[in-house]
């Protein structure tokens, strides 16, 4: 099935990941197709929006590179994928097109509100990394 995954065409691959019950092969397919997508469309918007006036960007770190792209399937699934159903694509351009957009919000959102959400989450995995490390965490990471 996953082979004949590969010849779908890109309105036959969204329409598959819009459908519920999730069709899990359809979406291992649209990750393989458009992941790269997304990864790169978040990492430029957000190097341009935190860029300043003398070019030097905040820098993207993986984890927010990940955390990002995930935002992005998010947005594309919630509401029952309501998002993916208003998709007019018909190739692969229109679809990444349409990817970028939504990456450009989640960065927006990101830095408008989602910089402290994301240390707040980050406290708690770092005082778990510490205590499996056996390091004793300081004031600053609690």
């Amino acid at each position: 099935m996953r082979s004949f995954a590969r010849e779908w065409s890109v309105k036959q691959l969204i329409d598959r990941c819009s459908k519920r019950p999730v069709e899990e092969i359809a979406w291992q397919e649209f990750v393989r197709r458009f992941h790269p997508t997304i990864r790169a469309a978040v990492s430029s918007v957000f190097v341009r929006l935190t860029e300043n006036e003398n070019g030097q960007a905040l820098e993207m770190i993986d984890e927010v590179v990940d955390q990002l792209a995930h935002d992005v399937y998010g947005r594309l699934i919630e509401n029952g994928a309501a998002s993916l159903r208003r998709v007019r694509a018909v190739g692969d351009g229109s679809i990444k097109k349409y990817l970028l957009l939504v990456s450009i919000n989640v960065v927006r959102d990101h830095l408008r509100h989602g910089v402290k959400r994301v240390e707040e989450r980050a406290k708690p995995q770092s005082r778990r990394l510490d205590s499996a490390f056996g390091l004793t965490p300081t004031r600053s990471t609690l």
